[in-house]
């Protein structure tokens, strides 16, 4: 995990005041290709250490807000972690191991409030497209980079996506823009792909987005 494990909590928090959430009883996430990174070895104290000050800030922000719940997905997840729930830092997380758009049903989509990928990489797999689509469906998409240049490519490849499919569009709550949360400290990579400017670090660019119908 990156030296500045906060940079996913705070992305998080900034991503709801720059989306004027107006607070609710409660605030359903749905956290989207997690892995080792958020949910490796112990993965209720990892979880905690990353996100528990952001839940601590949000439930001082919005005196009403009285549960966080966040679903946890993606193919890489341990599989021993299927159908466990967790209580740990202010919030209740529970675990899908698999695909999103396999694992998670229409309904569930729709009684969340946002979805984050972080550092997803969008432009290189191909599953990342219905699983876009049933997302953005249902809620707004934050999707981080380790570059402006990677982020650029998620955004082309996700205009693609929409273009793609009859009757959607896509609504750009913002475009491919450097993240003022992103993690202080650089990525170290032997690769310079999507970096031709050699600044890589967790969650250094973002974009944020919904389907709406095609006009």
């Amino acid at each position: 995990m990156a030296a500045d494990v906060t940079s996913r909590g705070r992305t998080i928090e900034l991503a709801l005041v720059k989306l004027g959430w107006p607070g609710a009883e409660v605030l359903r996430m749905h956290l989207v290709g997690a892995d080792h990174e958020e949910c490796g070895g112990d993965a209720g104290g990892r979880l905690g250490a990353i996100f528990g000050e952001t839940w601590a800030r949000l439930t001082a922000q919005f005196p009403g807000l009285q549960r966080i719940e966040v679903l946890v997905t993606g193919p890489n997840l341990f599989v021993d972690l299927a159908s466990r729930e967790v209580e740990t830092g202010g919030a209740v997380y529970s675990f899908r191991p698999g695909l999103y758009h396999d694992v998670v049903s229409a309904d569930e989509a729709a009684g969340a409030h946002l979805a984050v990928c972080f550092n997803a990489g969008v432009w290189g797999y191909d599953t990342w497209a219905p699983t876009l689509l049933m997302m953005a469906s249902a809620m707004p998409v934050l999707v981080t980079s380790y570059s402006i240049e990677e982020a650029e490519d998620d955004e082309d490849c996700i205009n693609e996506i929409f273009n793609k499919t009859d009757g959607l569009g896509v609504r750009w709550h913002w475009e491919s823009e450097r993240n003022e949360a992103r993690a202080a400290g650089p990525r170290t990579t032997l690769s310079t792909d999507h970096c031709a400017d050699a600044e890589r670090a967790e969650n250094l660019a973002w974009l944020c987005f919904e389907a709406e119908a095609a006009s």
